[in-house]
C-alpha cells in the first residue's frame, strides 16, 4: 500500500485500488494514522510528565522545615517566605502573606503543579485547577512531611499516565481522523453532485484516507523535530479533496 500511495505522487489514478479495501484493512489504516497523528503530542505528553516526576522529587527535597502550632504554620527556620521554581512545579511557603493574589493567579496558570503554604492554610492547584485546599486548623498534623508524601504520591500516581496519556492522544485522533474525512468526503461528494456525478460514498471515504495519509506522516515528521506547519487542517482539506478529484473523477456509482 505504501508502493501504492508513493505512485500515486505521479498517477493518482492509482488510488482508485483503495475503493477496493476491506473494511479490516480500513480499520487498521484508522488506527494507523491515528498513532502518526498522535505521535508528536504522545512524546511531549511523556517528556513533560518525566520532568514533573523529575521536579516533584527535587521540591520534595529542597522544602523547608515547618510545624503546625494550633493551627498557625511556624518555620524552623528564620525565613519567614521561601519559593522553589522548576519546569514544571511552584512550591510557595509564605507564611507573611507577601504574595498578592494576582501573582498567586499568574503562578497557578504558568505551572502544571502549584502549592501555596500561608500562615493559616495550604492550597494545591493542578493547571490553574484547584485541587485542594484546607486549613491548618483542621489539620493539625500537617508539617514538612505532609507535603513530602502529598509529592510521593503524585509521583506513583503519575506513572499510571505513562498508560493513560498515549491511550487517551490515540483515542482522540481518531475521533478527530474519522470526522475530519466524514466531513472531507461530504463536501467532495457535493461537488460531484454538483456536475451531476454520482460516487459512493465509501469510495470517498477510503480514498481520503489513504490521501490523509501523506500529509498526515509529513506533519507529524516535522513535529517531532519541533516544526510546526501552520494552517495544517486547511492544507489537509485542501491536498484530499483535489486528490479524490484526481482519484475519483471516473468512478461513477453504480
Amino acid at each position: 500500500m505504501l508502493k501504492v500511495i508513493l505512485s500515486a505522487i505521479k498517477k493518482p489514478q492509482l488510488l482508485v485500488q483503495a475503493t477496493l479495501l476491506s473494511k479490516t484493512f480500513i480499520i487498521k489504516l484508522v488506527f494507523t494514522l491515528a498513532v502518526i497523528i498522535a505521535l508528536p503530542n504522545i512524546v511531549t505528553s511523556i517528556h513533560t510528565l518525566k520532568q514533573a516526576q523529575e521536579d516533584f522529587t527535587f521540591i520534595a527535597q529542597h522544602i523547608p522545615q515547618f510545624e503546625n502550632k494550633n493551627g498557625i504554620l511556624s518555620s524552623q527556620t528564620h525565613n519567614k517566605s521561601h519559593a522553589i521554581q522548576t519546569d514544571t512545579t511552584y512550591f510557595l511557603y509564605d507564611i507573611e502573606n507577601k504574595i498578592d493574589n494576582t501573582q498567586l493567579d499568574t503562578l497557578k496558570q504558568d505551572n502544571i503543579l502549584s502549592i501555596f503554604v500561608t500562615k493559616t492554610s495550604v492550597a494545591s492547584y493542578i493547571l490553574g485547577s484547584q485541587l485542594n485546599y484546607f486549613s491548618f486548623s483542621e489539620y493539625p498534623t500537617f508539617s514538612t512531611n505532609t507535603i513530602k508524601d502529598y509529592l510521593a504520591q503524585f509521583n506513583q500516581q503519575a506513572n499510571l499516565l505513562y498508560i493513560g496519556v498515549p491511550i487517551v492522544t490515540i483515542l482522540f485522533s481518531v475521533i478527530a481522523l474519522l470526522l475530519n474525512t466524514i466531513i472531507v468526503s461530504f463536501f467532495t461528494n457535493v461537488s460531484f453532485l454538483m456536475r451531476q456525478e454520482r460516487i459512493r460514498f465509501s469510495h470517498l471515504f477510503r480514498v481520503s484516507l489513504i490521501l490523509s495519509a501523506i500529509p498526515c506522516t509529513l506533519f507529524s515528521f516535522f513535529e517531532l523535530f519541533g516544526v510546526v506547519i501552520p494552517s495544517q487542517s486547511l492544507i489537509l482539506g485542501l491536498f484530499v479533496i483535489i486528490g479524490q478529484h484526481l482519484v475519483l473523477k471516473d468512478v461513477i456509482r453504480q
